[in-house]
């Protein structure tokens, strides 16, 4: 288990990555040493014990001995579960002014108040600009590098997919979309029905971990949908994505741009569009034999973030929004519509 951190120096623009420590240090002293071990460059010009350790949007560092430390995954908003942004490790200046006797300065009770509202403010825009980071760097769909073309699927990868899904009809020569569920020739669905990686395969596994999954993962059966060659292309583009319901314990397509609803879908009879589809279930035989949800969930929160105009809106606050600063208070409306749609932390679990 690991703990992400991000560090801000007093005074200046640093503009690095957040990153993680591993195994999570016993207490906040601990930590304050493993950053200074993992930055030493960087912190050359202070002690360990020159740093200030600050959780998420809060303005009071915490005390060295505090013990509470736990893995903070980066994508957990995005899945309901309680969302834990990465520490905000402070360290001075790396340039110091020369130290002058300067008569001492009374603040006011207003004046303290104030700074540490600034203080606050600061630590919050930190945190929304690495968030906005992390965000832009596990959206592997949007790289255009990250896709895979048929020319680099796996043989294998598909005959897995097939048969985990079961795909196939008894005596082996047809096989049937998830979602479209009519049979066709082995011939005919070799361009037309494709194994598609979820998390793409030509990321190598690069960040699944963030998922709680492994590199080898991305060519898990389970990290494969098998999909009409219209539907896989939309997937891709960010839109349509998969959704859950609890009530029948089935995930069903949302197709997200309303603008394609109208349109054919490529590899499929000609007759059917993207609007016949539209809500339809993702066939899977069973319960124990589903895709990676957590994934999804993030894919469906990127696409719906992206295409808002398919978001059913009401004025409501998130009923998994618990968090002290925020219960009661009102959110934007579509974004806790969102929040509503995309599956909440213990239906988007690892081992479902």
């Amino acid at each position: 288990m690991s703990v992400w951190v991000h560090l801000v120096i007093e005074g200046e623009e640093h503009e690095g990555e957040p990153f993680k420590i591993s195994p999570i240090p016993d207490d906040i002293n601990d930590l304050k040493k493993a950053v200074k071990t993992e930055l030493e460059t960087t912190l050359r010009h202070c002690d360990a014990a020159n740093l200030s350790v600050y959780s998420p949007g809060t303005g009071v560092p915490i005390q060295d001995s505090e013990s509470r430390l736990k893995a903070n995954m980066v994508c957990s908003d995005i899945l309901g579960v309680t969302y834990e942004s990465p520490l905000i490790v402070v360290a001075p200046a790396s340039k110091q002014v020369d130290k002058v006797a300067l008569p001492e300065v009374q603040m006011t009770s207003e004046q303290q108040v104030q700074m540490q509202v600034q203080q606050l403010t600061l630590l919050k825009l930190v945190a929304e600009e690495v968030n906005k980071h992390r965000k832009s760097r596990l959206n592997c769909w949007e790289r255009e590098s990250a896709r895979t073309t048929g020319s680099k699927r796996s043989p294998s990868f598909r005959k897995d997919v097939i048969k985990y899904y079961q795909r196939e009809n008894p005596s082996r020569n047809c096989v049937k979309c998830q979602i479209l569920d009519e049979y066709v020739t082995h011939a005919a669905a070799e361009n037309t029905i494709i194994a598609a990686h979820i998390w793409k395969a030509s990321t190598r596994g690069k960040d699944l971990d963030e998922f709680g999954l492994s590199d080898n993962d991305v060519n898990s059966a389970r990290n494969g949908l098998f999909l009409t060659k219209g539907i896989e292309d939309a997937f891709d583009n960010l839109q349509v994505c998969f959704l859950y319901n609890k009530l029948t314990t089935q995930l069903f397509l949302w197709v997200a741009d309303t603008k394609i609803r109208k349109h054919k879908i490529i590899g499929s009879d000609p007759r059917k569009k993207f609007s016949d589809v539209h809500q339809k279930p993702l066939c899977c035989p069973n319960q124990d034999a589903m895709p990676f949800r957590r994934i999804l969930s993030w894919h469906a929160r990127l696409t719906l973030e992206l295409r808002k105009e398919s978001v059913p809106v009401s004025d409501y606050t998130s009923e998994y929004d618990h968090s002290p600063t925020r219960r009661g208070a009102q959110q934007d409306p579509i974004a806790q519509a969102i929040d509503e749609m995309v599956d909440p932390g213990d239906d988007a679990s690892v081992s479902r």
